[in-house]
């Protein structure tokens, strides 16, 4: 019972960091049409890669539960 609630929180977890790139990409769309405010772009740009490769490690910790 308690393995099925961690797999959950980790799907939740996966969700949602999903949810806020979509959410930092479409931002960063819309506030920086132009290439305005470079160093503020790079910054977005590091935390959605951060996020994606975060997104990444949960997926396969939970592949490799899985197997087990």
């Amino acid at each position: 019972m308690a393995q099925k609630s961690k797999d959950k929180s980790t799907y939740t977890s996966i969700v949602g960091l999903g949810i806020l790139v979509t959410l930092m990409w479409i931002s960063d769309r819309i506030l920086y049409p132009f290439g305005g405010w470079p160093m503020l772009r790079i910054i977005n740009y590091i935390l959605m890669i951060a996020a994606v490769v975060l997104i990444i490690q949960k997926f396969i910790k939970l592949t490799k539960q899985a197997n087990k």
